[in-house]
């Protein structure tokens, strides 16, 4: 049996900063592969966080874990939020009266399609 791979659209990327070399096609979509949830600069921050919470743990294991669940924390609360962020901005494109076009609402349901997938890959 063959099975086929289907690219998937993709939300924009949740960062602070924006990539100025990705593009954006009509749907105000990213076109690139991979998504990331937080900015490089995030990422780093929190692995070389959880980096020191690991080495903590030979010297104090109940303080390492209690870090860890903070951190772990942290990073829930953040996409939390930018998730929320996000489910506003989806909100606003569509609900802004009661003589919204079907094109805009067509748009807005594919939007709500991929932020979906993307809430479920999470």
């Amino acid at each position: 049996m063959t099975t086929t791979h289907q690219p998937e659209m993709h939300q924009p990327e949740m960062s602070d900063t924006e990539d100025s070399d990705v593009e954006m096609n009509d749907l105000g979509t990213q076109d690139n592969d991979r998504e990331r949830l937080f900015s490089n600069d995030d990422s780093e921050s929190f692995e070389r966080r959880w980096t020191e919470v690991q080495t903590h743990f030979v010297d104090n294991p109940k303080r390492a874990v209690e870090d860890a669940d903070n951190l772990v924390a942290e990073v829930m609360e953040r996409l939390t939020s930018r998730f929320t962020d996000q489910k506003c901005l989806l909100d606003e494109q569509w609900s802004s009266g009661d003589e919204t076009e079907t094109e805009d609402l067509r748009l807005a349901m594919t939007r709500y399609r991929e932020f979906f997938r993307r809430l479920l890959a999470a």
